[in-house]
């Protein structure tokens, strides 16, 4: 790949307020990201592992390899929690996280 786009969402909420206007109960200490899915034409736009591109042109634009290579790394890496959707990744499943990783350290 000549790029490979990395797109950070959710990192922190400095607010006593939780969770977060997002809906986030463990991002507030600015251990906890949210990134995009890695896609196979490097876009910005977004992706989902379990559904087409929506745009009309576009075909499945998820990248499952470099996703679940990301998500190893992660693991080796020490992280505590991911969370994602792809049932061939090695994350654990959680609801709303078909169009991004969640993790912490």
């Amino acid at each position: 790949k000549d790029s490979c786009t990395i797109q950070i969402g959710d990192i922190a909420w400095y607010n006593q307020k939780l969770p977060d206007p997002l809906g986030h109960s463990k991002h507030y200490k600015g251990r906890c990201f949210d990134f995009r899915l890695f896609r196979t034409d490097a876009s910005r736009y977004e992706a989902y592992w379990n559904q087409e591109d929506d745009r009309v042109g576009f075909s499945t634009s998820y990248d499952r390899h470099i996703t679940s290579s990301f998500i190893q790394f992660l693991w080796k890496n020490n992280a505590k929690v991911i969370l994602f959707n792809d049932p061939k990744t090695y994350a654990s499943p959680a609801s709303n996280h078909n169009d991004h990783i969640h993790f912490c350290w």
